[in-house]
């Protein structure tokens, strides 16, 4: 197996990472979030990585094959902080070769250096085979929770 390698986005990679996102969420069928949204929390991740969390991308040699974002959490349950993977992306053409499992442990290693004690993720219902990947790699679903969500108007961010 080849391995890929991780870089750490930077304020240029915008482009290419909004280029990414927008193939995760056609192939996972997400409409509900508007493009100029995602563009702006893509942004607003590169300017400030301390404050927000983490970006990389996935590179087999040269070339962007995916990209993952980490972000920042609080738990009083688990004891204190976790890392989300709130995006976890890889062309078609590089699954199925180890290479999710790989990120997963590359992941896991970051919340470790950040002394998360947990990793907690979201994962579209309908998609199998991303829930296959989590799964053998030990993630579990909540025994009594779903997510939910209240949207914030768009001055939300101002006071962040």
């Amino acid at each position: 197996m080849d391995y890929p390698n991780y870089v750490p986005a930077d304020p240029p990679d915008a482009a290419l990472l909004l280029t990414l996102n927008q193939a995760l969420f056609a192939e996972d069928g997400l409409t509900a979030f508007p493009l100029a949204d995602r563009q702006r929390a893509i942004e607003m991740l590169l300017e400030e990585p301390e404050r927000w969390g983490e970006v990389w991308l996935i590179r087999d040699g040269e070339t962007v094959v995916g990209y993952t974002i980490l972000t920042w959490g609080f738990t009083v349950e688990l004891g204190g902080p976790f890392l989300l993977i709130d995006e976890l992306y890889l062309r078609p053409s590089h699954r199925g070769r180890g290479w999710g499992s790989t990120t997963l442990d590359f992941i896991s290693d970051r919340a470790r250096f950040h002394r998360g004690v947990a990793l907690q993720l979201e994962v579209e219902h309908h998609n199998a085979q991303a829930r296959a990947l989590y799964e053998r790699n030990g993630f579990q679903p909540h025994a009594t929770r779903t997510t939910m969500e209240l949207r914030l108007d768009d001055d939300s961010t101002a006071a962040f």
